[in-house]
Formats: structure tokens, C-alpha cells, sequence
């Protein structure tokens, strides 16, 4: 049936005016309302406002939020709970060279010695020893191992960079000096000197040596030490308590020690300056690995 409607007119999908009252019939009218839905679905579709592409759309939203603020939390907790700590050293620290090569030495007499008598002159004593004792034939050995801790003692002692320097440079002009004359030169006859040192003996020094550095660097230093957190700062003893720093701005400052120092620190030693406001301003010496430990405290702050 057709009725007779006020509005537009639909014959077959093809509007046409009526005048002031326009004719429709009903199949006009459904196949425009399912042409009108799908046109509007597809629209809907096209700018996310479909129903199931809209839950989908705000649930992985939801999702992608719910991820962030969790990694955020994550890394907020990692954060406050890391720590940094470094400890402080004493000038024993760059000691190692002398019982490393104080171990060398005695393996180079043990497996090249020869019996006293072969190097020094007869004598009632030396007869009487010279088969039970070995020494390493050459003098240089000995002389260059004492030297080494004498040298050691005295610029590990050096806190000047200047005398430092300049005692560098003299033990360096010294040693070209007698590589360039000669050892067995005239100018150098008064200054030789003769020493021979026993495999035993270079054995028990390093040994020595060695069991009092181990025990200063890995227990005794140990017992004090400095840590770092987010706005935090403290100084520990182990047994005797510590010290706490809740502080509004830190700044930190590495410096390195003189050039033979720094040389026998590996090149990874160096003082730790620490200002903390409030709390004060501290010296942390001869921090191994300093520059690495600089960084993350810095990150850990930032």
C-alpha cells in the first residue's frame, strides 16, 4: 500500500518532491532505513564510535595505562631502594706491587739460583753455607727490589704534586743515566751496590706483606663505609653506629692523586669529594674505581 505523507517522496530509492504532500511506499522506505543504518555504521566504524571497536579501543587504552603507571611505580621502587656504597682506603692500597713482584723474585732465585760460594769469595762462613743457600746471580735483582719499597715508602708519602713531580722526574734521570754509563762505569763504582737476597727471604716478605694487606684492604677498611641514596646520605662503623644525612642538594667532586699513585692505582683510584646540604662536606680517599662510582651517584640523584 502506498500512504500519502507530508515529507519526501521515495519510489524505488529515487526521491522526488510531491508538492505539499508527498507519496512513499513501504519498500522505498525500508531499503532507505537499511541504506541510512549501514551509512551511519560506517561512519561510526570509520571514527571509532562502534560499540565493539569502542570497548576494545578504551580497554586497551585502559591497558596501556595500567603498564605505565606500573613500570613507573617499578622504577620508582627500584630507585628508592638501591644503594650505593664505597669505601675508603688507606696508602696501603698501592702496596700490591711490591709482594707481587717480591713473588717473582723468589720464583726467578728458586729456579735460577746458584749456591752462594759460585758468587761471593770463599770464606769460613760462606763455606760452610754456600751449599744450602741459593741466591740469584746477578745483583740487579736484589738492588731493584729494595729500591722498589724504598721508592714506594716515600711517594706514597708525597702528598704534594710538585715534590711529587719533581722526584719523579730525579729517579728518572737517575735511571737513564746509569741504563745510558753502564753499571760497571767508574763515575758509578762508589754508588754500586751489592745486595742478594735469598728465595726465603723474598718469599717471607711477600708472604708477610701480602697477609697484612689483604687483612687491611678486605677487613679492617671494610668496617667503615659510605652509602647514598635518593636524598639520603650516611656514614657507617661497624660497631661503633652511624651517621645519617636526609640532605636538599648533594654535589660530588672526584680528584686523582699524584702521577705514581695514579699509576699504581690501575688509573682507577682517586678521592671522593662529598658536599651535602645540609650535613656537611666530606673526603673520601682513595676510592677504587672512582669515576664509575661519581656516575651513579649522580644517576641515583638525578
Amino acid at each position: 500500500m502506498a500512504k500519502c505523507q507530508r515529507q519526501d517522496f521515495w519510489l524505488g530509492g529515487l526521491y522526488a518532491p510531491c508538492g505539499s504532500f508527498l507519496l512513499r511506499s513501504d519498500a522505498g522506505v525500508r531499503r532507505h532505513r537499511a541504506r541510512s543504518g549501514q551509512t551511519r555504521l560506517r561512519k561510526n566504524m570509520a571514527w571509532g564510535h562502534c560499540p565493539a571497536r569502542a570497548s576494545k579501543f578504551h580497554l586497551s587504552k585502559r591497558a596501556h595505562e595500567m603498564s605505565t603507571n606500573i613500570q613507573t611505580n617499578s622504577q620508582a621502587k627500584s630507585r628508592t631502594d638501591k644503594e650505593i656504597i664505597i669505601y675508603q682506603h688507606s696508602e696501603l692500597i698501592y702496596w700490591w706491587v711490591v709482594w707481587l713482584y717480591g713473588f717473582f723474585c723468589a720464583g726467578l732465585t728458586y729456579w735460577q739460583g746458584v749456591p752462594v760460594g759460585a758468587v761471593l769469595p770463599s770464606s769460613a762462613v760462606l763455606d760452610k753455607i754456600s751449599k744450602d743457600v741459593s741466591i740469584y746471580p746477578d745483583t740487579l735483582l736484589g738492588v731493584s727490589f729494595v729500591l722498589l719499597v724504598l721508592c714506594l715508602a716515600v711517594f706514597t708519602n708525597l702528598k704534594s704534586r710538585v715534590i711529587n713531580s719533581l722526584a719523579v722526574l730525579l729517579a728518572l734521570v737517575i735511571a737513564a743515566g746509569i741504563l745510558t754509563l753502564g753499571f760497571d762505569h767508574e763515575i758509578l763504582k762508589p754508588f754500586q751496590l751489592i745486595i742478594y737476597i735469598t728465595w726465603e727471604l723474598y718469599l717471607l716478605f711477600s708472604l708477610v706483606l701480602f697477609g697484612i694487606w689483604t687483612l687491611f684492604i678486605f677487613v679492617f677498611e671494610k668496617r667503615t663505609y659510605y652509602y647514598f641514596r635518593p636524598h639520603a646520605f650516611g656514614i657507617v662503623t661497624i660497631g661503633q653506629g652511624q651517621q645519617n644525612f636526609v640532605f636538599q642538594a648533594l654535589a660530588t667532586a672526584k680528584s686523582y692523586p699524584p702521577l705514581v699513585n695514579r699509576l699504581l692505582g690501575l688509573w682507577l683510584t682517586g678521592d671522593l669529594k662529598v658536599v651535602c646540604t645540609p650535613g656537611g662536606q666530606y673526603e673520601v680517599k682513595s676510592v677504587w674505581r672512582v669515576r664509575e662510582k661519581e656516575n651513579q651517584i649522580s644517576e641515583l640523584q638525578a
